[in-house]
């Protein structure tokens, strides 16, 4: 199958070839490469989107978190970080990738790109317990890098826990357990995890 052009003197000669059934002509001046199965068979072909989902719910994430997350061009980075801090839940690095940017936009009008270095040090910290899950997006809140601000964000030692909220307790004597724990609460958010705080008050005034 060949295009031929016509000569002077009423012969045909070779033009170019025809082309395929996608109305691509052939490359001319480049050879032609074969491909080996073998070459075929080393290609390694990405993860649909579509397959991607279920894997994501299978992980705990819910249908839409799954979606958005799988869309994302974050979703690498939404494996590493699973891959790397075993501790936390898949759904809230999912929650805290895709959407904590998004939050802090909504409540505080802050603009905020953190880096991935910026997350790896805020889960590190979070998987050995140095911070709080509370105090995550004030951490990324302030916009800065993470390493430099973390500091400031630490959770207490049991003891110093306890302290504080001992003392809580005697310049609140009288008030009622709910309201007891929103004036624990006030004062020693993101200090250490609020389950952990809740637990702790409750054995000091039964």
């Amino acid at each position: 199958m060949e295009v031929r052009k016509a000569n002077n003197d009423c012969t045909t000669s070779y033009e170019r070839q025809m082309p395929g059934a996608a109305r691509m002509y052939p490359e001319t001046d480049i050879p032609l490469i074969r491909i080996t199965q073998e070459q075929v068979d080393l290609i390694e072909i990405p993860e649909m989107i579509e397959d991607k989902i279920p894997r994501y719910e299978k992980m705990g994430l819910g249908k839409d978190l799954a979606v958005i997350t799988a869309k994302s061009p974050k979703a690498g980075l939404f494996e590493t970080f699973v891959s790397a801090y075993k501790k936390i839940k898949p759904a809230y690095i999912a929650e805290i990738i895709m959407s904590a940017d998004k939050n802090i936009k909504r409540q505080y009008g802050i603009d905020i790109n953190p880096k991935q270095t910026d997350y790896d040090v805020l889960f590190k910290a979070l998987e050995n317990e140095e911070i709080s899950k509370e105090s995550v997006e004030a951490i990324l809140k302030e916009n800065r890098p993470v390493a430099e601000v973390i500091s400031k964000y630490k959770t207490m030692s049991d003891t110093e826990l306890e302290q504080e909220i001992r003392e809580i307790i005697d310049e609140n004597k009288g008030l009622q357990f709910n309201a007891l724990i929103g004036e624990v609460m006030k004062k020693l958010r993101g200090k250490a995890p609020g389950q952990k705080i809740n637990e702790m008050l409750k054995k000091m005034v039964q």
